[in-house]
């Protein structure tokens, strides 16, 4: 995957009527694909968890992104050992990744006091 597909693709996840038609594409392989690498300076890998950070904030998308073989683990591994903004993204959607959509609450709003 080039970057300027990336490109294209992190901003189109981060509009929600897009997320579906992204999977649906057949890009999810190719994200997990680019985080196997071993070096954190990768530019390609900072846009890679980011996309898979905007598909991941759709309940009904998870089980399907969470099933993509090794995409947790290479999640997971920049979550101990990247750098601080890939820890912070890596770490926001594995943790999207980990909580079963059927216990999710609508977001709670709080008015200011």
């Amino acid at each position: 995957m080039d970057a300027k597909l990336l490109d294209s693709l992190k901003e189109r996840s981060a509009k929600e009527a897009e997320r579906k038609a992204i999977i649906e594409e057949g890009h999810l392989p190719a994200l997990a694909e680019l985080l196997v690498t071993e070096d954190e300076d990768n530019a390609l890998v900072l846009p890679a968890l980011e996309v898979l950070f905007y598909l991941s904030t759709e309940g009904a998308l998870r089980p399907k992104i969470a099933s993509v073989d090794g995409l947790l683990q290479n999640v997971q591994k920049f979550i101990s050992r990247g750098r601080l903004k890939q820890k912070k993204v890596a770490l926001m959607t594995y943790k999207n990744l980990q909580v079963p959509s059927c216990f999710l609450l609508p977001p709670l709003i709080l008015s200011p006091p």
